[in-house]
């Protein structure tokens, strides 16, 4: 499972998803923005990176510029890509839309698109993730108290 998104602050029900799909052994791997044009919604996002890299998942931070995509490739058969992004106001509040394509040709075609996107990402490893100050943990896990209304 390959995701991007520039707005990454899911549910707990998707993030259990997510946890749970890679403890099953499914490779998934999360592209998001080094830096984001919301600051906060970034740190709110961080604050899940550990329960998300010790299930397993992969996180990517995406070098400038900016990337304001939203896509998803499952089983390299299905792809989803339109305006929903992965956090409380795209999925709940606001009017968004993604089309779902059934069709294995377009998803290995999209997903050759996101491992570019990849390519040009950091990807963040548990061991040094855990390292990061205190400051900064309590500034993201501050901002996260707010990502439902974000």
């Amino acid at each position: 499972m390959l995701i991007l998104t520039p707005y990454f602050v899911p549910p707990e029900t998707l993030i259990a998803a997510l946890r749970h799909a890679s403890f099953r052994g499914v490779d998934v791997r999360v592209i998001v923005p080094s830096e984001n044009n919301h600051s906060t919604i970034r740190l709110a996002s961080q604050a899940l990176y550990t329960s998300l890299l010790t299930a397993g998942v992969r996180i990517f931070e995406r070098k400038p510029p900016f990337i304001h995509a939203k896509a998803m490739v499952i089983d390299s058969s299905i792809a989803f890509i339109g305006s929903v992004n992965l956090d409380p106001r795209s999925l709940v509040f606001n009017y968004e839309t993604n089309l779902v394509v059934f069709d294995a040709t377009f998803a290995e075609r999209l997903k050759r698109i996101l491992y570019n996107d990849q390519i040009e990402s950091k990807e963040i490893f548990y061991a040094e993730w855990r390292q990061r100050s205190k400051w900064k943990q309590l500034r993201e896990n501050f901002f996260n108290l707010f990502h439902p209304i974000a």
